[in-house]
């Protein structure tokens, strides 16, 4: 498979995601709920959440070149959105599901950055008509009880964990800066920096449209 792959992007207005324009076209409410600390969703807002993620999924075009994994790993809430990931021993997926769009993407499982203790395999950048948001997942070791992200423009971002997978997403288009992975003492047991984004030559995942 090349490793050019499509990127599918709806022209939006990061301004509003940071409140710093009047008149923006976006919606700046849609993001206001979002919060540095993620939540567990309750069961039938998870099961929702999957079932609009896989929906969304089979629509991406290209999408069946991966082999659509099917395997929910992780899902999660920070205010009123949900992100979902799924992944399988090739590819992975992703959505965060909106009050008023989701947006998908899909790419090859593997590791773009490398340690002992943590493995970071994806840091798309996701557009859609509410703005750009930012998301990692990755891998740890069973020892690691928590990942702490740090963005290019000054936030701290607490993944969530299931089982060895994480997942920590942000209402702009910053980098991230460093991901962490902490002990259950909350020390940094490593640091994992240079994180490749989208100014690097990483390819991007195919993504849906909004």
């Amino acid at each position: 498979m090349s490793d050019a792959l499509q990127r599918v992007a709806v022209a939006s207005c990061a301004a509003a995601l940071l409140g710093a324009a009047a008149g923006c076209g976006s919606d700046q409410s849609t993001f206001a709920s979002w919060t540095a600390e993620p939540a567990q969703p309750d069961d039938a807002t998870a099961s929702a959440a999957e079932a609009e993620c896989t929906e969304r999924l089979d629509r991406i075009p290209r999408a069946d070149e991966y082999g659509i994994p099917t395997e929910r790993v992780l899902v999660e809430q920070r205010g009123d959105a949900t992100a979902v990931v799924f992944a399988d021993g090739n590819s992975y997926g992703y959505c965060v599901n909106l009050p008023d769009e989701t947006l998908a993407g899909i790419g090859d499982l593997s590791p773009i950055a490398r340690g002992e203790q943590i493995n970071v395999v994806a840091v798309p950048q996701i557009n859609g008509r509410s703005g750009h948001a930012r998301l990692v997942a990755g891998q740890t070791q069973p020892d690691v009880a928590g990942v702490q992200v740090e963005t290019t423009d000054g936030r701290g971002v607490t993944a969530s964990r299931a089982g060895d997978w994480f997942v920590a997403w942000w209402p702009s288009d910053a980098d991230a800066r460093t991901v962490s992975a902490l002990s259950d003492t909350g020390r940094i047991v490593e640091t994992l920096g240079d994180i490749p984004g989208t100014n690097s030559d990483v390819p991007a995942p195919t993504q849906s449209p909004g």
